[in-house]
């Protein structure tokens, strides 16, 4: 997780120093072979400019024919891909027609639109959402709930038609005795934005939006009361920044009378029906593609009841597929259990952005200039879409890579062509070099949401390859269902992942086959321990005096797993994988492993590099007083030997309370470290330093099933492990979600109370593949 995307142990203590040089040993031939083809493939693909914003050469993945076949695009063209609002549809076009709502706080003093936690809202987010035909969603604001849900209908040839329906209803808190209390007015805005050159025409009531853009051809959208409200008014304005539109509607409306002005501005690209009303009240707004011979029919059958009707079967739908998916009610969870899962999935894929636009990045190999001189300004990337899900929609509506690994574990098990589609689209935001900007901050509404700090790019900054355990569950899958589709992604996908891994390839460390993340933060003075944010894991420590002669444990487990995985990815596509079969052999030699990174005085795996324990001046050496999830990495990528002593203390330490073992979850530090729940600085609290983590949970229960499946030594005690850490996890996961409405970032490891931000259906999510024991 992304330090910038906060708003915002010792093993036996100090005088535990590492006994252990972290001495090299003897190293394959094979491993100084892939250096040298490495270094041969990289010159080659480098040949030409030296531009690190120059798109790769290679066949763009996502103009696969699944991708761009009619049935396809129609199918996800119009969708929920505005996750940053509490209810937006818009199109995967970089142009597109964007349609949302607002509304006045039950205070009066704030106009309600893009997710907010400082809004305060008591519950909001997907209860059921499909992907990409069907959601449903519950918004509790004080004494108002709202619901809203939207359906597609296929047809035309344009991505056919739907509608929305919005209902709000009202608990107000008991009134005096013998006091009648009315239901308070609720002010809603509905617009209709378009992004394109194309202008609206607006009827003289507002109630009709009608216009044409090249992707949807001609259309008309309806707002459609169910009851008659107690003010009407509507403008057509002419916005000049569409990440300001909550803006351009404030700015609009008359102070006196709190109206619009019932008039057009010329060339007006966005629409606002202003609703005054008591709840309850219902409002449908409908689209209608005019393409097709089809049409009356189709609009037809968007009446109010038609539009209830469609919403009703897409619902028993859902509930369907979803049982068939995960399969929660005949595990014997109750239903109350099995409506939490459907929120906290729903609301991962019901959180899926499409965005468009280029991220800023920075040449690292540019020197920067010196104190007081001008600065150099960042490069604009390339322009490119990104069809992704996001962590959190008020905090990080936005893609981050090692994130979209772990949501693409969940949602390939529902609908895997998604998957397929969502990393053909990472994989098309790579340069020539095989880098991919880790943070995608594309257009101006999702630039809106983040600190210019955070912005810029630094381009040897990566995160976690993640994306290779999604490509094994891909493979895994293939061996038991050869679906074409996932063979056609794997061999059009395949030069792009071998691009990746090869950049990654030259994150090398000093030792042979050691790794050291790039990008650490160089600052030692005010810092308990200097950031290594592209590791993911942000404050997590590692040496306190960073140089290149560290290397990091996490990221050679990672490039283990990677290269095993490419080399499994091209042996079904037929291409030549004795290399990569080579490598993560070497990276999985659990003999080499050790020495360069097992310290036998804390008995656990560490990072090497200058570290300064209390009482000393700063050495290279074992960094072990830091024991948490980096110490696990070689059991959470089940590289370890099943019938290795190292696996074995690491499930006693796993279960030991004073170190890892929660009631909540295993937490990401130790109590005996140094760094336990410390801050990095005055105003940084500590993110990775004792806190519960889902992500990293869920890759302990997936290696602790892969453990317990296999004959060795320490095979119940995984068993046993895997059934404690699972319950706990469920039951601590729902707890809080009862309590406060909400999935969590993260939970306290000693209450169990949710951390950071909320909603956070990202990698959070994975409580529901948790709860279907699927990994």
């Amino acid at each position: 997780m992304a330090k910038g995307r906060k708003v915002a142990g010792v093993r036996g203590g100090a005088a535990r120093a590492s006994a252990t040089s972290g001495g090299w040993g003897i190293v394959g031939i094979g491993a100084v072979l892939a250096v040298i083809v490495a270094a041969l493939l990289a010159s080659v693909l480098w040949a030409g400019d030296d531009k690190v914003t120059t798109p790769f050469p290679g066949a763009e993945v996502k103009a696969l024919p699944q991708f761009t076949n009619k049935t396809h695009v129609d199918k996800y063209l119009w969708g929920s891909y505005r996750p940053h609002t509490y209810f937006g549809l818009r199109t995967r076009t970089p142009q597109s027609l964007l349609t949302g709502m607002m509304w006045v706080s039950p205070s009066g003093h704030q106009l309600r639109h893009f997710c907010d936690a400082g809004d305060g809202l008591q519950r909001y987010g997907w209860n059921k959402h499909d992907g990409s035909s069907f959601g449903s969603q519950l918004i509790e604001d004080g004494p108002n709930s709202i619901s809203t849900s939207f359906v597609k209908q296929p047809g035309g040839n344009s991505g056919g038609d739907w509608a929305a329906r919005l209902a709000f209803k009202q608990q107000l808190p008991p009134a005096a005795p013998q006091q009648k209390q009315e239901p308070r007015p609720v002010v809603l805005f509905l617009y209709v934005a378009n992004e394109g050159p194309e202008k609206l025409k607006i009827s003289n009531d507002g109630f009709l939006v009608s216009g044409k853009t090249e992707a949807l051809g001609k259309y008309q959208l309806h707002f459609r009361p169910h009851q008659k409200a107690m003010k009407v008014s509507y403008a057509g304005l002419k916005a000049e920044a569409i990440e300001r539109l909550h803006d351009a509607v404030l700015g609009s409306v008359d102070r006196a009378d709190l109206s619009l002005s019932n008039s057009q501005q010329p060339k007006a690209n966005l629409a606002v029906l202003e609703l005054v009303f008591q709840p309850p009240f219902v409002v449908d707004i409908v689209f209608e593609s005019l393409s097709g011979s089809d049409a009356p029919t189709r609009h037809a059958q968007l009446s109010a009841q038609g539009i209830g009707d469609l919403l009703k079967k897409h619902t028993e739908a859902f509930d369907k597929r979803f049982e068939s998916t995960f399969a929660l009610k005949a595990k014997g969870y109750s239903e109350e259990k099995v409506d939490f899962a459907q929120s906290a999935f729903s609301n991962m894929i019901g959180g899926m952005g499409y965005f468009y636009g280029h991220s800023l990045v920075r040449d690292v190999r540019k020197p920067r200039p010196p104190p007081g001189a001008k600065k150099i300004p960042p490069l604009p990337y390339f322009d490119a879409p990104l069809y992704t899900a996001v962590p959190s929609r008020p905090f990080f509506p936005r893609g981050f890579m090692w994130d979209e690994g772990f949501h693409q574990l969940l949602i390939h098990q529902w609908e895997p062509e998604i998957t397929r589609e969502v990393l053909a689209h990472w994989l098309d935001l790579m340069n020539q070099f095989g880098w991919i900007p880790r943070e995608q901050i594309l257009g101006p509404e999702a630039k809106s949401k983040v600190p210019a700090e955070f912005v810029v790019q630094p381009s040897d900054n990566a995160n976690p390859p993640t994306w290779f355990l999604v490509v094994e569950d891909m493979l895994d899958h293939l061996s038991a269902d050869p679906d074409p589709r996932t063979v056609e992604f794997l061999r059009g996908a395949y030069e792009r992942f071998e691009a990746w891994f090869r950049w990654f390839d030259t994150q090398r460390g000093n030792a042979p086959l050691s790794y050291r993340w790039r990008g650490r933060q160089n600052k030692t003075r005010g810092v308990a321990n200097p950031l290594t944010l592209t590791s993911g894991l942000d404050d997590y420590p590692r040496a306190t005096h960073p140089d290149q002669k560290e290397y990091h444990v996490d990221l050679r487990c990672w490039m283990a797993v990677s290269s095993s995985v490419l080399s499994r990815m091209a042996t079904a596509i037929g291409k030549p994988s004795k290399h990569f079969t080579q490598l993560a052999n070497e990276l999985s030699d659990n003999a080499h492993l050790d020495e360069l990174h097992w310290s036998d005085s804390s008995q656990s795996y560490c990072d090497f590099g200058r570290h300064k324990i209390k009482g000393k001046k700063p050495g290279h050496q074992l960094v072990d007083n830091a024991f948490g999830y980096v110490s696990l990495m070689p059991f959470l990528t089940r590289i370890l030997d099943p019938a290795s002593p190292k696996l074995g203390q690491i499930l006693q330490d796993m279960a030991n309370t004073t170190l890892l073992w929660t009631d909540y979850g295993l937490r990401s530090l130790a109590t005996t470290s140094p760094f336990y729940q410390l801050k990095n600085t005055e105003n940084d609290p500590p993110y990775w330093r004792g806190a519960v983590w889902i992500n990293i949970n869920f890759l302990a229960l997936r290696a602790l099933d892969h453990y317990d499946s296999i004959d060795g030594p320490f095979q119940a005690s995984a068993a046993k492990l895997h059934k404690d850490l699972r319950s706990a996890i469920i039951s601590n996961l729902f707890k809080e979600w009862q309590r406060t409405g909400f999935v969590w970032e993260q939970y306290d490891d000693k209450t169990g109370e949710g951390k950071g931000t909320r909603p956070f259906t990202g990698w959070s999510a994975l409580v529901v593949a948790i709860m279907a024991d699927k990994y």
